[in-house]
């Protein structure tokens, strides 16, 4: 069985050009120190695309109104992932945009990914970018002196596990029950330690007698 399994595993294995339609790059405008307010366009910062989740704040102001590219916009439901940073463990970090203020346009360092709907989930795809063999080659393939760099051609032989889209959605429904699973514990733990709290508050005030 195990055999199977590994001779399975690798005729799923593929890579990330087989998954996407094509990558779309962002432009480099001039931007401010500062992050652009409520009627302003953005530009975002590479740590825009964070760890976990995509960090809208994290933008530059534009110098010039009229550099914004709305064909660059950021919108909901997008596949980021960096190109450049400044250590090799930070290209290739890529994140979901599952909510985002109008204006913010991709940065030169910031890709999107559009995924092939015939090929990969968007959200399986994010997965298999995050996985052990994924980040390897990624850090592997990142090049340069001052910064890390990998190019789109790179990127697309970036090896990801691509099962079917029936496997690729139970995969998800195991991670969205598991990710149920954990944030569960999360706000158990949070009201215990606020009871915990309280308890300590009332013993420290004299309200309750040890």
């Amino acid at each position: 069985m195990e055999r199977d399994q590994a001779k399975h595993g690798r005729t799923c294995m593929a890579t990330v050009g087989d998954a996407i339609s094509t990558i779309i790059a962002g432009d480099s405008p001039v931007g401010s120190s500062e992050p652009a307010g409520p009627s302003e366009y953005g530009v975002l910062k590479v740590s825009a695309v964070g760890e976990e989740s995509f960090q809208e704040q994290e933008n530059k102001a534009l110098a010039r109104p009229a550099d914004f590219d709305s064909s660059l916009e950021v919108q909901p439901g997008f596949l980021l992932i960096t190109r450049a940073n400044a250590m090799a463990k930070g290209v290739g970090r890529a994140c979901i945009v599952e909510g985002t203020r109008r204006g913010l346009m991709l940065s030169d360092k910031t890709l999107r990914l559009v995924v092939n709907p015939d090929k990969a989930r968007d959200r399986f795809l994010l997965q298999a970018l995050r996985s052990r063999i994924c980040r390897r080659f990624i850090e592997g393939a990142a090049n340069g002196t001052e910064a890390k760099n990998i190019s789109q051609a790179k990127l697309r032989k970036a090896p990801v596990w691509l099962p079917s889209l029936n496997t690729q959605d139970a995969a998800l429904l195991i991670l969205d029950a598991h990710a149920q699973v954990a944030a569960n514990l999360r706000a158990n733990f949070e009201s215990l330690r606020n009871v915990k709290n309280q308890l300590l508050a009332q013993v420290l005030t004299g309200d309750t007698h040890v």
